[in-house]
């Protein structure tokens, strides 16, 4: 999609209409194309567009195409880019988060899942790992369902997850 994207921009082809817009410029994020390309498609996007490809921006680990739509857009850093950045498990874009802009590693997005429960459930073990030793998550912490991370990983057949989750929990005990 960024070769689409780019040709279309650099053509003159993405038009004004503002749900076309948002979609190159999600696109465009997610693919980490030139900053000039993403600046011009994120100064004809709506708000909501905007903080709707930064979550794009942390999936694809582009740290200077989210610092850009921060700084210059007002893009709205939180949980939510948390979340779509450990479903690939970029662990530098987790670092980034919660370095820079103070994301809350044990905080819930949306869906009441907490970066671990995100991790979990796609299988992510080198992601769930760096969570818990580098930030310190808590890994007994329950979703809206009351389910855990462990939950997650066992319940999506995620073995190799669900048996370093186990291994972790045997050493942290849950808060009194």
């Amino acid at each position: 999609a960024g070769a689409h994207v780019l040709r279309s921009v650099k053509a003159g082809d993405v038009g004004e209409d503002p749900k076309v817009v948002k979609s190159y410029l999600c696109w465009a994020c997610q693919a980490g194309l030139d900053l000039p390309v993403i600046r011009g498609l994120a100064e004809k996007c709506p708000r909501g567009g905007v903080d709707y490809a930064a979550l794009n921006a942390a999936m694809g680990s582009h740290t200077d195409v989210l610092d850009l739509l921060a700084s210059m857009f007002g893009a709205r850093i939180g949980v939510d880019c948390l979340s779509w950045t450990v479903s690939d498990g970029h662990n530098a874009m987790i670092d980034h988060l919660v370095e820079r802009y103070g994301v809350d590693p044990n905080g819930v997005d949306r869906e009441g899942w907490t970066a671990l429960h995100c991790a979990a459930w796609f299988g992510r073990v080198h992601t769930v790992k760096h969570l818990v030793e580098k930030h310190n998550v808590d890994i007994h912490k329950r979703d809206r369902r009351g389910g855990t991370a462990l939950d997650l990983a066992e319940g999506n057949g995620r073995t190799e997850c669900a048996a370093v989750l186990r291994a972790l929990q045997s050493t942290r005990p849950p808060p009194s």
